[in-house]
């Protein structure tokens, strides 16, 4: 028999057979419903009596003997005194009897109303187990289906439409099912589940990137009926670091902000070693008692938040590449059951990293296939591109962690600029050798000559950022800033188009700072390579007319790190 046959068979069967075992429940519950109503009204009956018993014996002392008797038995209006007090001792004894009698029989009935109601709770949860695992069943099957059959993002979401429950179609179902107001609940709370995940998934179409997905998640007020939180932070493991990369809350002024790194063996986050470790601290405050060292819990305090979940997100080969946050400004918010639903995210935003990696490490080879261009073109370029890449970097970096410029420069921002640092000068591949190799200093033609590669490297870039549009990421826009840029200058007298001041894009400010630089350092067919502290009077001295002056600021302020990648990799 097909496969795919013999699957949906047994789904079938596996329904009836819990649909028979739901309606016996169900069958079951009605009956012993309808003896806890019955023993419920015994209860209350006897509950009476015995109030009626008790108001009486306690009437009977406020009243004459003789009218008492007269009210209980009239035939007893006219008795001898001692008669009357032999048959108080009598009626005192059967007051007694009557109400210790009643009371042992309402004990009984109230035992026996708590044993029908925790057998009508018994029952109540074998049916809402089988209903539920049915549910389970289904959505397990429908998942496997997923996963066979959707290989693209898109697949999914119109995948998940078209098993969506509609609110109108609910409803109607709700009102014809005889189902208790537990059952509505918790099919409320599956439905909402399958909602926030299908709108997780939409969330990563319409912009390509982790970071789009998690604003559109923090955004939408299913998922924090999903899960309880006042900010998501995401950070990525670089090397031996893990830096925080971006995040999203409503505060206005904000401690923990994204560039923040330290050292992984330093932090406890190193003990998380699988997808599936995921980390609750409910009380920062005390977390950070016993932990006073660490310093990202201290800006989340000082952010307002008492209690974080925390899960890996994974690579391809589901190695730790860097870990997603959910931070609450309540103590305690967080239970067990809260890791079953954040893993479901870290899974999506792990397929989300997964790819975007790929795509990089696609853009990055295409990216090195273009400066081997160069390098092959003009030799000098290879240790030239390595220094002042990582100039490039240090110089970013330490805008970021200054706050610098934070409506320019983020983490993202940072790694751009690493990466495509090495293209400022791939126009160079589009002039002719006459002009770019030549062995001395170019006239004036050929100056201008030269001058085109920044828009010819441009122009290359664009065709090429062209070409991705369909993955709706913008790979290429700080290459092709750095390319047409790096030779712009900060009081307007640069080139092709000479942008004045912060109009030059951040990437290419601070790459012609680190390009500038080592460029004086190195040799050349035409001068020598000036020493280190020459390199760095020159380039202090341009600030303000070539350079921007907090570029040049950060730069100066990095200087033992930039003298260090200087020591390594100068040309000897």
């Amino acid at each position: 028999m097909n496969y795919k046959w013999a699957k949906y068979i047994i789904m079938i069967l596996f329904i009836v057979i819990s649909t028979f075992f739901y309606i016996v429940a169900s069958n079951k519950m009605k009956i012993v419903n309808q003896e806890v109503l019955i023993t419920s009204k015994c209860e209350n009956d006897l509950t009476e009596v015995l109030t009626d018993i008790e108001s009486l014996y306690e009437y009977q002392d406020y009243l004459p003997n003789e009218i008492f008797f007269e009210k209980i038995n009239g035939i007893y209006a006219h008795m001898a005194a001692a008669e009357i007090d032999h048959y108080n001792d009598l009626r005192k004894k059967d007051f007694e009897d009557l109400r210790l009698e009643v009371s042992r029989l309402k004990d009984e009935t109230s035992k026996s109303k708590k044993s029908l109601i925790s057998t009508v709770s018994k029952l109540k949860k074998e049916r809402d187990n089988t209903l539920f695992l049915t549910v389970i069943i289904i959505v397990l099957i429908v998942f496997i289906e997923f996963i066979s059959y959707t290989r693209f993002s898109s697949d999914i979401t119109k995948y998940l439409k078209k098993i969506e429950v509609k609110d109108y179609d609910f409803k109607i179902r709700r009102s014809s099912l005889p189902f208790s107001s537990d059952i509505y609940s918790k099919i409320d709370y599956l439905r909402l589940n399958l909602k926030a995940i299908d709108e997780a998934i939409s969330g990563t179409l319409k912009g390509y990137g982790i970071k789009e997905t998690l604003s559109e998640i923090f955004t939408n007020i299913n998922f924090k009926r999903y899960i309880s939180f006042d900010r998501i932070g995401f950070a990525t493991i670089n090397k031996d670091r893990i830096i925080a990369s971006f995040s999203f809350s409503d505060n206005k002024e904000i401690h923990f902000k994204q560039g923040f790194n330290i050292l992984l063996e330093e932090s406890s986050l190193s003990k998380i070693k699988s997808k599936t470790d995921l980390r609750i601290i409910n009380d920062l405050d005390q977390y950070f008692l016993e932990k006073p060292h660490s310093m990202s819990t201290e800006l989340l305090i000082k952010d307002g938040y008492k209690s974080s979940l925390t899960a890996p997100i994974t690579d391809p080969n589901g190695n730790i590449a860097g870990f997603l946050f959910f931070s609450s400004r309540k103590k305690n918010n967080y239970v067990e059951n809260d890791k079953y639903k954040v893993l479901s995210i870290s899974d999506i935003l792990s397929s989300i990293f997964s790819k975007n990696m790929l795509i990089d490490d696609l853009v990055s080879n295409a990216a090195l296939g273009f400066v081997k261009l160069v390098e092959d073109k003009d030799p000098e370029t290879g240790s030239h591109l390595e220094r002042m890449q990582k100039y490039s970097r240090i110089i970013a970096m330490d805008m970021l962690n200054k706050g610098i410029y934070p409506n320019e420069i983020d983490i993202n921002k940072v790694e751009d600029i690493y990466k495509y640092a090495p293209l400022h000068d791939i126009g160079k591949v589009g002039i002719p050798d006459k002009v770019l190799l030549k062995p001395g200093r170019l006239t004036p033609e050929e100056m201008d000559v030269m001058k085109r590669h920044s828009e010819i490297g441009s122009r290359v870039l664009i065709l090429f950022e062209k070409n991705l549009r369909r993955y709706e990421h913008n790979f290429f826009s700080s290459a092709i800033n750095i390319s047409l840029c790096h030779h712009e200058k900060w009081d307007g007298t640069g080139y092709p188009n000479s942008l004045k001041g912060v109009l030059i894009p951040i990437e290419a400010r601070v790459v012609s700072v680190a390009d500038v630089f080592d460029a004086l350092c190195s040799k050349r067919v035409y001068k020598e390579a000036f020493p280190f502290e020459k390199g760095v009077e020159i380039v202090t001295s341009l600030s303000g007319t070539s350079f921007d002056p907090k570029v040049v600021e950060s730069f100066l302020d990095c200087l033992d790190d930039i003298r260090s990648v200087y020591n390594d990799l100068k040309e000897i």
